[in-house]
């Protein structure tokens, strides 16, 4: 070190070696990015006897064994009921007709953002096959704490809870009813 005098000055003992001062940008944190988005069509199916179609997702996958309200991504320009229409026709060889909605949610994942579109809708015709997934089962609304869900499910399941009982199916139930029909009260 030299002094002011051009004199070679020692350190002092124990003297911390003088550094450059830190810019006020540092440390420089990477910016957030964005999240992939994608808007899902969710089908609430439900039968003449009040039960609600569910199908449980295969094991090994993403959210892997659990339960859920049958669909799937909405394709670019893609209206939400014709989504609704063909994801359950394509998972589960079923035909619906899709009604009113029941509720629309956003959930955020670690990797993408979803939009949850759900409707209520009769079933059709076909007989349900679990072609996506483990397997599909018709369940009272109140029996469906008893099936794991992922954390999204848990606001439909409210929705559908809430829903007045003494309401007719959606449209088109009677039209369904009247042409496939068991002693059950389930279609098909």
């Amino acid at each position: 070190m030299t002094s002011g005098n051009g004199v070679s000055q020692a350190p002092l003992p124990g003297a911390l070696p003088t550094l450059p001062p830190i810019p006020p940008s540092s440390p420089v944190k990477d910016a957030p990015r964005a999240l992939p988005f994608q808007v899902i069509g969710v089908g609430v199916v439900l039968n003449l006897g009040g039960e609600v179609l569910i199908d449980q997702r295969p094991d090994g996958g993403l959210l892997g064994g659990l339960w859920e309200f049958p669909g799937g991504k909405q394709e670019p320009g893609e209206p939400i009921a014709e989504t609704i229409r063909r994801e359950l026709e394509e998972e589960l060889a079923i035909e619906v007709e899709v009604g009113e909605e029941l509720i629309v949610l956003e959930h955020a994942y670690s990797h993408k953002r979803l939009r949850f579109v759900v409707h209520l809708c009769t079933w059709l015709g076909g007989e349900h096959q679990p072609l996506a997934s483990q397997q599909v089962r018709w369940v009272r609304p109140e029996q469906l704490a008893e099936f794991p869900f992922p954390a999204a499910n848990a606001r439909i399941i409210a929705a559908l809870l809430e829903r007045p009982h003494d309401l007719p199916p959606p449209d088109g139930a009677a039209r369904a009813g009247a042409r496939h029909r068991d002693p059950g009260g389930r279609p098909g």
